[in-house]
């Protein structure tokens, strides 16, 4: 009787060991589970927000594709160059800035210019414009600033000496937001007779886009731009925008316009 009892006991206690043990299995292999669909539902939540940033990127930033090329553009915020401290605000004819406008930044150009005189621009184009003529010098064509920042009054005194046809009215010169430069050649003492030649007009209108300058007013442009042919004016838009510039074949005017048209890159 009592061995007979004993391996009921021994029964009774492996029974249950198994149960325990059984138990342990199953909670652990559900607590595993249940752990896996924890990591896989966060995962899958981190997929959706990378997929949320990336769609909301693309409604943030609004893309144009450049006439002639198949390079997509990344066009800034409408807030940013439509404002006048921008180096990609449009000036001419129908859009005008205020009288009194001076840009904040203005700086002695650090290149030729001529008589010597201490003609300024904005910042930043002090560094592209030393970058410029010591690559044209290294091609053989010396240039030097000739005009650069004018205010709105001595833009008037301008409009006096020469056909109103021909130059800007107060208001509507690239020159008085001090991201204008006219180039001629060197030498700087030159009075009245400082002129670009042909190789150094065609020096600037091949390279001059490298250093973030694009040629204003180009030949039959003139029901475009408002204004005749002038190969010695420049306008600084930086590297990039003059890069898609150069390569559309298109008027500052004409590629502006297509900043309107810009639309999430897909």
């Amino acid at each position: 009787m009592g061995e007979e009892k004993t391996d009921k006991n021994h029964l009774y206690i492996s029974t249950i060991g198994w149960i325990i043990l059984i138990a342990f299995v199953a909670t652990s292999i559900w607590l595993l589970q249940q752990y896996k669909r924890s990591i896989l539902n966060q995962y899958a939540h981190i997929l959706a927000r990378v997929d949320q940033t990336a769609a909301s990127e693309n409604n943030r930033y609004q893309f144009i594709t450049v006439p002639g090329t198949k390079e997509q553009f990344l066009v800034e915020p409408m807030y940013k160059y439509t404002n006048y401290n921008d180096v990609w605000t449009l000036v001419n004819r129908a859009h005008s800035i205020p009288l009194g406008y001076k840009p904040a930044s203005l700086t002695t150009i650090a290149v030729s210019t001529y008589d010597n005189q201490p003609l300024m621009v904005r910042n930043e184009l002090i560094e592209p414009l030393k970058s410029l003529t010591t690559a044209a010098e290294a091609s053989g064509v010396y240039l030097m600033v000739r005009s650069a920042y004018r205010s709105s009054e001595e833009q008037a005194a301008v409009t006096k000496e020469v056909d109103q046809g021909v130059a800007a009215l107060p208001g509507q010169s690239e020159h008085q937001t001090g991201l204008a430069v006219d180039f001629n050649n060197q030498p700087n003492n030159c009075g009245n007779y400082c002129s670009l030649n042909k190789l150094s007009a065609q020096w600037l209108a091949e390279n001059a886009y490298k250093y973030g300058f694009i040629l204003r007013y180009p030949e039959e442009k003139e029901s475009i731009t408002g204004y005749p042919p002038e190969a010695w004016h420049y306008r600084y838009v930086g590297t990039r925008l003059a890069k898609a510039i150069h390569s559309s074949g298109l008027t500052y005017d004409e590629f502006y316009n297509l900043f309107q048209a810009a639309r999430p890159r897909t």
